[in-house]
């Protein structure tokens, strides 16, 4: 899944032409309605801002989904070890005691990376939260673990600062609505309104922000604007709209094609 800044926007960290230039000077080239045969750095279908990944376990198609997690990755494994029976497959007493029981799946939130240069401005939460509101329906569950998922590969991390980085992203995924559940895990209950009215909320902000940045007048910069590399957040942020290809990855199904190569003994009828 991609989220994506605006539609017909020049970006301006790859133009060629200014770029090229030590002074003022305008791109006619990326002026909307050029397309392709005009600038390189013009993009009509809007700049990628980030990329999120979801997987929706499907709960009722005769496999057992703790298995299905646990071969398509040690994230989703942990997970399943928390909500998830072993045997049956099905969520467990504890994650049933908890959950209102309103639809069926699990929808699993395994990513979330926004580009280096659209960090800064709190967009993560909006993102995601506008993305489970189109994703969740049919879900009894939708669950994440907060964690580093775009670390820096020459940088090692100390307990200290890789415990202050964990408490800021689970403050984040605490404003789309997601409580802490076990060993790590944070749910949002879809029964609930908690989800919902985060995202009135974040919206409501995100529209604050949105003005604030176009504002001429308040010291943003002028609308349509794209952040510059090593800005530090003194541009103008970007329109969310969350756009998919395709659907969010269903493990169960994954996991089923795998065994059906390999001939897994944990497969199920």
């Amino acid at each position: 899944m991609t989220v994506r800044h605006g539609y017909e926007v020049h970006d301006d960290t790859r133009c060629p032409t200014l770029l090229g230039s030590d002074g003022e000077v305008s791109c006619e080239d990326g002026a909307p309605g050029r397309g392709d045969t005009g600038c390189p750095a013009f993009e009509p279908e809007g700049v990628a801002v980030g990329r999120m990944v979801f997987f929706r376990v499907r709960m009722d198609r005769g496999m057992n989904a703790w298995w299905a997690m646990e071969e398509e990755s040690a994230d989703l494994h942990r997970i399943g070890c928390v909500l998830l029976d072993e045997e049956s497959g099905d969520f467990g007493e504890r994650a049933a005691e908890y959950l209102e029981y309103m639809g069926v799946d699990l929808l699993v939130m395994d990513r979330v990376v926004l580009d280096e240069r659209w960090r800064g401005f709190g967009l993560g939460p909006i993102v995601a939260a506008e993305a489970i509101e189109r994703l969740f329906p049919g879900t009894r569950a939708v669950a994440c673990m907060p964690g580093i998922s775009d670390r820096e590969p020459d940088r090692e991390l100390g307990p200290e600062e890789w415990d202050r980085f964990t408490a800021r992203i689970t403050a984040a995924w605490a404003r789309v609505g997601f409580e802490a559940f076990e060993d790590g895990v944070h749910l949002i209950d879809p029964a609930t309104v908690v989800a919902e009215e985060a995202l009135s909320v974040l919206r409501e902000d995100f529209d604050d922000l949105c003005r604030t940045w176009s504002n001429p007048g308040s010291g943003g910069a002028a609308a349509g604007s794209l952040p510059r590399p090593g800005s530090g957040g003194d541009e103008n942020v970007p329109t969310a709209d969350v756009s998919s290809s395709t659907p969010p990855a269903t493990v169960t199904d994954l996991a089923a094609r795998r065994r059906a190569a390999t001939s897994s003994p944990h497969s199920t009828p």
